[in-house]
């Protein structure tokens, strides 16, 4: 009977040795105007985590800037986890946008 090799956890093993499994985490940067900034945050932060936590993306919104009418967001991870937290916060800004052209369609969450 052969063993095999095991890889310990919390250790992998990429498929084709030289090839990394996981592309590098890149940086994107977004301007959220200062009124809009409070749809993307959520009520004590609960929508900004909920982007966060469904695209893996870590998330960062700067302080606002004295004198600024825009917020800077920074979005790293890899190019898939930035496209959908980009995507996340767009449809954030659709469904807002949506309730202020229709407050019947509001719903509640």
């Amino acid at each position: 009977m052969q063993q095999t090799p095991f890889t310990p956890l919390g250790q992998t093993t990429p498929a084709f040795p030289g090839l990394d499994a996981n592309p590098p985490a890149s940086t994107h940067e977004l301007a959220i105007p200062n009124d809009l900034i409070g749809c993307i945050i959520g009520r004590q932060g609960t929508k900004i985590n909920e982007i966060r936590q469904m695209s893996g993306a870590q998330i960062k919104i700067a302080n606002a800037m004295e004198g600024s009418s825009e917020r800077q967001i920074t979005i790293t991870g890899t190019p898939a986890n930035i496209s959908l937290a980009q995507y996340l916060i767009n449809a954030r800004f659709r469904d807002v946008a949506a309730m202020w052209n229709d407050p019947s369609s509001m719903t509640t969450s």
